[in-house]
């Protein structure tokens, strides 16, 4: 092969000298050929001499695809200065992008005597067979996962080396198929049964590439709607306030709204999800409420209520409150033990009471009656009795009344309840009482009916307790 060159390069020459100047080139592939084929994704090298007798030379060697675009320019406005350029280089998977089709290699040159010529070789890259299959991944359903409700969704990942060409998802191992986008996503409408399901997605390329990816799960679903028990309003019932609590309790866990006269759907508050509460203000006339429960497998209960609320009952009046003992504006001499007072109203919801003008208050388990146990102070003591009805209207009664347990000049206010103390736990008073008790029994004391007051014996003993204790 040197020895060809030689010769060529002499008679070229020799015919260069004795005629017009002009670049010849001799070029081949790396197996001695001018159109050469590979596959993608290898590797292929070329050679080429370049001739003159009227140096220097200007070379380009550039590759082509086949739109004619640069792929690669290996030597750019390279000047020689020689009668002889041999060049060597290789064309890689990267220069031509790993894209398959038809290249053309142009090795061009000029010297100072000619416009110029050039060499082409020609590139086939041919594209490899696609042995690869397409890849599928679900996402969800989660292999091995148990849910407590329907599975209707199917979300997945599928990508190939080359192109996809259809994919499709079957519920029941292929018996039937729904068609799926081969673009990574989601696919709804798919319908899951109790106990154990087995997904599968379908996936097959351009080069009918197949490929089939499974998921196995199981469905423990709560098919039963909760049990709404409705405690307020009762349905049928009419009401005399206008201002009601919606209230109901469901058996399992459950988010409760209602529905008042086909208005908007309101959430009811709840702390636990059993027990559900709403405060509503009605206005008078009749009244559609419809409850609903949703448990956390989406199964709803629905119950309708229908109730009055009436103009002509509704409840404005406060409960009244009568202070009967002690009385108002009173001087006593000893200590203030009791009240006896009454409450009356016919929707009464609870009291209490207050010893100091409400900066302290006591409630009260019944309403009305004696409270007992309490003490007075020395000097000026206000007490008060409240009630409130279910209406909300609340109704109150205050007595005031003064306590002087001094009542000589000694300026000592403890004679009086040091007295009263001794009094009360004396031997002499003890005995009395006794003396009295088998005598006339028990009785009333306060009874001014009482027939047994008219005994002296009586007399006596009533005088001494309105001594001491300030009746």
């Amino acid at each position: 092969m040197k020895i060809q060159k030689l010769l060529m390069l002499m008679l070229v020459s020799l015919f260069l000298v004795s005629s017009v100047s002009a670049v010849s080139f001799y070029a081949e592939w790396q197996d001695n050929t001018t159109d050469i084929s590979i596959m993608n994704g290898q590797n292929v090298g070329f050679a080429f001499d370049a001739y003159t007798a009227s140096p220097p030379m200007v070379l380009n060697v550039k590759l082509y695809n086949s739109s004619m675009d640069l792929v690669k320019s290996f030597v750019n406005n390279f000047e020689y200065n020689g009668l002889v350029y041999s060049g060597a280089y290789s064309i890689t998977p990267s220069m031509y992008n790993n894209q398959y089709g038809d290249y053309t290699l142009v090795i061009s040159g000029s010297d100072e005597n000619d416009a110029g010529s050039s060499y082409v070789l020609d590139l086939e890259v041919q594209q490899l067979p696609d042995t690869q299959n397409p890849v599928v991944v679900i996402n969800t359903p989660v292999e091995g996962n148990t849910y407590n409700n329907q599975v209707n969704t199917i979300t997945y990942t599928i990508t190939d080396n080359r192109a996809l060409s259809n994919c499709w998802v079957s519920t029941n191992n292929g018996v039937t198929t729904t068609a799926i986008s081969c673009t990574s996503g989601s696919y709804t409408g798919l319908t899951s049964v109790q106990g154990s399901n087995t997904w599968t997605v379908y996936a097959s390329d351009t080069s009918n590439n197949f490929v089939t990816e499974t998921v196995t799960f199981n469905v423990n679903q709560d098919l039963i709607a909760p049990v709404i028990a409705v405690v307020s309003p009762v349905d049928g019932t009419t009401y005399s306030n206008s201002n009601l609590l919606f209230q109901i309790s469901t058996n399992e866990v459950a988010e409760a709204k209602f529905i008042l006269d086909n208005g908007a759907e309101v959430s009811m508050n709840t702390a636990d999800g059993l027990s559900h509460g709403y405060q509503v203000t009605l206005a008078v006339g009749n009244h559609n409420v419809v409850f609903s429960a949703t448990d956390t497998s989406g199964n709803v209960a629905t119950t309708t209520v229908n109730f009055v609320i009436s103009s002509t009952a509704i409840d404005n009046v406060a409960p009244v409150v009568t202070i009967t003992y002690p009385d108002n504006d009173t001087e006593y001499s000893s200590d203030r033990t009791i009240i006896f007072y009454t409450v009356y109203d016919i929707n009464l919801d609870s009291c209490w009471y207050s010893l100091n003008g409400g900066q302290t208050n006591y409630t009260l388990t019944t309403c009305g009656g004696a409270i007992r146990d309490i003490r007075s102070d020395e000097g000026e003591n206000t007490w008060t009795i409240y009630a409130i009805d279910t209406s909300g209207n609340l109704g109150m009664a205050s007595v005031t009344f003064e306590v002087n347990t001094d009542d000589d000049d000694d300026d000592d206010d403890t004679d009086r309840r040091n007295l009263r103390t001794i009094y009360t736990y004396s031997d002499e008073f003890n005995d009395y009482l006794n003396q009295f008790n088998e005598t006339h029994g028990v009785i009333d004391l306060m009874d001014d009916d009482s027939e047994y007051q008219k005994a002296s014996f009586f007399s006596r003993l009533w005088n001494l307790i309105k001594r001491f204790f300030g009746f």
